[in-house]
């Protein structure tokens, strides 16, 4: 009991670290932005290149390919607020062109402004329901307004936005993997456990059918597993982590638990000494260590652990019982 209390303990601050980080990610994505590649200049660079985009909207004010050319180069920069000017200068003089009004919808996601991107995107798929990347970042816009204000609706609305875009985006799109993943997040945030596992499990074949290696799927899918108390599976998405990046203690530390739980003793020692050998310091495998050795009956090995976790961290919250 007292091992899973302490498992329990590790893993909701890791789905913690994973959830505040709900707003601005989705799979490292917070909007669909069309071929807007990131750019970095220097300084000079930037202020030359700024200066000849300027140049080019002042020469012919009312051109739309100069001000989507000024917008990409803002929003590459991560310049939002300068990005968001010109989208708004762009959609005063094309007030029904669907690029226009596309991008200030990115630009307000970007600046927290949900309420004005959910009228932007709705905007863009009033004028074409096919436009599957504007329906995605409509659902993003929902759904971020739900994590702000806690409204459950929020969540639902896009839930269905998200549902859509999966019968209409094609299968390889981009559009179409993140809407799978926001759902699974919508599912997790409305303790829709079991849908939201098979969100992420078609994500990670998604992925594995690419050759592409997502650790945040694994680490997600694996805390999900860990939640419903499903260890075996949650012992294999481990196993891969580990096998790509052998030094990632608190993964480590995840399976040394499990191996404890599913009373898989002969590698336990040597996972926590593994975790000891990466961090000395690191005084929660000391603690697992002593609760093997306790388990076995290897008391003294087990005093000896005790003492060196105690060493480290005194005021440990959860003794030895």
């Amino acid at each position: 009991f007292r091992v899973y209390k302490l498992f329990k303990r590790i893993i909701e601050g890791l789905k913690y670290n994973l959830d505040k980080e709900d707003i601005r990610e989705d799979l490292d994505k917070e909007d669909i932005r069309e071929e807007i590649q990131e750019s970095r200049l220097t300084e000079h660079e930037y202020k030359e290149e700024e200066k000849r985009l300027k140049k080019a909207v002042e020469a012919s004010p009312s051109s739309s390919a100069a001000l989507i050319e000024l917008e990409k180069f803002y929003v590459s920069h991560k310049k939002f607020k300068e990005f968001e000017s010109v989208a708004k200068k762009h959609v005063k003089i094309y007030p029904n062109n669907l690029k226009a009004l596309y991008n200030l919808g990115v630009a307000y996601g970007k600046l927290g402004k949900y309420q004005e991107a959910e009228e932007m995107f709705k905007k863009v798929t009033e004028i074409n329901q096919n436009h599957y990347n504007a329906l995605y970042n409509l659902g993003n816009a929902l759904y971020n307004l739900g994590v702000v204000s806690n409204k459950l609706g929020k969540y639902q609305e896009s839930e269905e936005i998200f549902k859509t875009v999966l019968d209409i985006a094609p299968y390889n799109s981009e559009a179409h993997i993140y809407s799978v993943a926001k759902l699974g997040m919508i599912y997790k945030k409305l303790n829709r456990q079991e849908e939201a596992i098979k969100m992420y499990e078609y994500i990670l074949l998604y992925k594995l059918e690419d050759n592409k290696y997502d650790e945040s799927v694994l680490i997600r899918l694996a805390s999900m597993y860990i939640d419903a108390n499903n260890l075996k599976d949650a012992y294999k998405l481990l196993e891969i982590i580990i096998s790509r990046n052998p030094n990632k203690t608190e993964e480590v530390f995840w399976m040394g638990n499990i191996y404890l739980e599913l009373n898989i003793t002969d590698d336990t020692i040597k996972l926590f000494r593994k975790i000891i050998v990466i961090n000395p310091d690191n005084y929660a495998a000391y603690t697992e260590l002593a609760l093997y050795y306790l388990k076995n009956n290897r008391f003294e090995e087990a005093e000896e652990m005790i003492k060196k976790s105690m060493e480290i961290n005194p005021n440990d919250p959860e003794p030895y019982t």
